[in-house]
């Protein structure tokens, strides 16, 4: 399965107003980066859980969350490694010469992988359920001028299409014969810059393609500009709101009473 961006449905987040969901992924990425306490992101897990469920997400994140498997293992085994040859003074649970893994290194490993496998899945969230235009849209109405709000859609975009072309260079390549994951840390590293080069080739083509297209349609930044769809502020953004404000206030809550 491949990440192609927005998925066309007709679930709760996809009727959600666009700036709702700008807000609540700026928010929730905000809390993700300054709590650490594994309790807080249990709870931010379980929340985005919910919401996949009921915006009929499920298969879309499991699919993520396998691509996304490699790294979060590096992302724990690097940090469990760093934190062995560190003494913190917590409760030994393995002590090998020099290499004493203790609970709270094992603590922090897990919650450096649950904080990436959030701000990702957070993200992907809001791509998979805003497209081009609506993330326009609520830029602008959030008093992001055009060109900006332009230029940020275009990121949101163009980010999965990396992650795509990143991935049918790397299938291209395996059945070459090349064995990207097999070997070392540093025979992974060597085969995997194969990949960079021809990335690099699509991601200027790309970027010709949308250049070529913006002078085409003569797009002109200091036009004021009108939208196709209109959307408004409904009960149902509200009670998502009011939902995961709920939510912040625990973790604000949680944060303050359990400091890491």
């Amino acid at each position: 399965m491949k990440f192609n961006g927005y998925v066309h449905k007709s679930s709760f987040l996809h009727r959600t107003e666009p700036r709702v969901k700008i807000i609540w992924f700026v928010i929730m990425t905000v809390m993700v980066v300054y709590y650490k306490h594994l309790l807080v992101l249990g709870l931010f897990v379980a929340a985005c859980g919910l919401l996949w469920s009921m915006s009929g997400l499920r298969r879309e994140i499991a699919g993520m969350l396998r691509r996304l498997s490699p790294m979060l293992t590096l992302a724990f085994l690097t940090w469990l490694l760093i934190g062995s040859f560190q003494e913190s003074g917590g409760a030994m649970l393995v002590h090998f010469g020099r290499f004493a893994m203790e609970e709270s290194d094992l603590l922090r490993a897990v919650t450096a992988s649950v904080r990436i496998f959030l701000m990702v899945s957070v993200f992907y969230t809001l791509i998979m359920t805003t497209n081009f235009s609506e993330i326009i849209f609520g830029l602008q109405k959030l008093r992001i001028p055009f060109k900006a709000a332009f230029m940020c859609g275009l990121v949101f975009q163009i980010i999965p299409i990396m992650i795509s072309e990143f991935q049918t260079i790397a299938d291209a390549q395996r059945a070459r014969g090349l064995e990207l994951d097999k070997g070392g840390l540093v025979k992974r590293i060597k085969s995997y810059s194969v990949i960079l080069f021809p990335l690099f080739v699509r991601a200027i083509q790309s970027g010709q393609s949308i250049s070529l297209s913006m002078h085409i349609y003569h797009l002109n930044f200091r036009q004021k500009r009108s939208s196709f769809r209109t959307f408004r502020i409904t009960a149902n953004d509200f009670q998502f709101m009011a939902s995961f404000l709920l939510l912040w206030l625990i973790a604000v809550y949680l944060g303050v009473q359990y400091p890491m």
